[in-house]
């Protein structure tokens, strides 16, 4: 199975370690994160929590992808599937290599500012979803 997913104007690859340098700044932007977490994360948080943000499940299926220009390479934001809840109480052991989480799966993404306005996270939802219905097990995505 491709994880590497393209569509007209992005890549949609998996979150990898080289990507902590721009996935802290990106994450630690109270701007960015101001709807996903009760505060603002400090760097030294977001790097504590990379092995987790890397976790790959159900045969990689489900995890974080970088959205990324298709030309420059330039990274974009992230988007994920991953098991609800989300939260700091999120079960990061559900996301086994190669199990299936007995519970639904959220589809959400975040974007570096610069990208905002400009349908980058309408086109990667697109091509996620797309993913999913097309080469996955799974039914439905909340």
């Amino acid at each position: 199975m491709e994880l590497e997913l393209i569509s007209k104007r992005l890549l949609l690859r998996p979150l990898t370690e080289s990507d902590v340098a721009w996935y802290s700044k990106m994450l630690t932007d109270s701007d960015v994160v101001r709807y996903i977490f009760p505060t603002t994360p400090l760097e030294i948080d977001v790097i504590n929590k990379m092995p987790h943000f890397l976790k790959r499940g159900d045969g990689g299926r489900i995890g974080i992808w970088v959205i990324a220009d298709r030309h420059s390479n330039s990274c974009l934001g992230s988007i994920f599937l991953l098991p609800l809840p989300i939260e700091d109480k999120t079960n990061w052991n559900q996301a086994a290599d190669r199990i299936s989480p007995d519970c639904e799966i959220e589809l959400g993404y975040t974007l570096t500012q610069a990208s905002w306005g400009k349908g980058i996270a309408t086109e990667a939802a697109n091509r996620l979803l797309k993913f999913v219905f097309e080469e996955t097990s799974l039914t439905e995505v909340v």
